[in-house]
């Protein structure tokens, strides 16, 4: 599609440069470089068409107005409008089509007496481009493909097949590749790997060796395993996926006993926290009515006393004075 020099989109970029040129002139092209190749299939009848056989599937183009569809641009005098535009966001938007100006420019080789309009590039010529940095990006990742099965042939949600499905993963090879893992040692522990993780289980010296006898002691303890269950590689243990399952759950319901008594005594600490904070606020509180209650008897106490006294006073000095005034009589 896009190989020099006779590519798909090289041979309508190429047509693209000539003012005579058609969309019936650029099929012919593509007829003549192409016809005989056998992705590609030229139509029975004379239909302005051709056929590309993808790696989907085959996919029929019409080249009906091809050529003006890859000029589809937008007028240079619009461009260079919003790249010298005083918004800046309006300005940031078009920075790259101002810098690509400026490469041309430069390549160009501008003379203070001549001046060559920047020529923008054509819809193909960006899709080559585009396409050229994914495949970079891809060369320079390490790409991973998420196989997709659909649940349905409507296209409706909350619907699923089982025969649609089923079908899908029998010719992906899904089953197949299940059938022959269960058949082998589809897990493959490392031994170092396999002791730190399941050392928990058993009572297992911390300083143990990452070896396969201690590995296969390990393994003997937490499951009922047989000679051709498990094998001993050279820096793995090679096990059975029914094998694998069920050290899993047993290290799932170790952690989850571990997780609740974690819990258990994170509940009992904040729980004590609370009861002696609320039980010091409770003695508080009790002190403090204590004292008020004790204050408020003090304070009655006092009063009665007092009021005794004077009565007591009242009655020592009306009986001096009894007396005095007998004497004087």
């Amino acid at each position: 599609i896009a190989q020099r020099p006779y590519g798909i989109l090289r041979i309508l970029d190429d047509q693209s440069s000539f003012p005579q040129a058609t969309d019936h002139t650029f099929l012919q092209k593509c007829h003549y470089h192409h016809g005989s190749n056998e992705l590609y299939s030229k139509p029975k009848m004379p239909l302005p068409e051709f056929t590309i056989k993808h790696y989907a599937g085959k996919v029929t183009y019409q080249v009906h107005k091809f050529l003006d569809k890859n000029y589809d641009q937008v007028r240079q005098d619009v461009l260079e409008l919003f790249v010298n535009s005083k918004v800046k966001l309006v300005a940031n938007l078009f920075f790259s089509y101002a810098q690509l100006v400026a490469q041309q420019k430069t390549m160009m080789g501008m003379s203070s007496s001549t001046k060559r309009k920047y020529k923008p590039p054509t819809i193909a010529s960006k899709f080559q481009q585009s396409l050229l940095e994914l495949v970079e990006k891809m060369e320079r990742c390490n790409p991973f493909f998420v196989r997709c099965i659909k649940p349905n042939n409507k296209k409706k949600p909350g619907l699923f097949e089982e025969d649609v499905v089923g079908a899908q993963m029998k010719y992906s090879g899904i089953l197949e590749t299940i059938r022959i893992r269960k058949e082998g040692f589809p897990v493959r522990i490392p031994f170092k790997i396999f002791i730190d993780r399941y050392r928990c289980l058993v009572d297992l010296h911390p300083d143990s060796l990452p070896e396969g006898m201690y590995c296969v002691k390990v393994l003997t303890k937490l499951c009922p395993v047989t000679r051709d269950m498990y094998c001993i590689g050279a820096t793995k243990l090679f096990m059975k996926e029914s094998v694998y399952q069920q050290l899993e759950s047993r290290w799932e319901r170790m952690v989850q006993m571990a997780v609740l008594t974690l819990q258990r005594y994170t509940r009992g600490f904040l729980i004590k926290k609370r009861f002696y904070a609320l039980r010091h606020k409770i003695i508080l509180i009790q002190a403090r009515c204590r004292g008020f209650l004790a204050r408020q008897k003090y304070s009655r106490l006092r009063g009665t006393i007092i009021k005794f006294r004077c009565l007591v006073r009242i009655y020592v000095n009306r009986k001096r004075y009894l007396k005095k005034r007998q004497r004087t009589s």
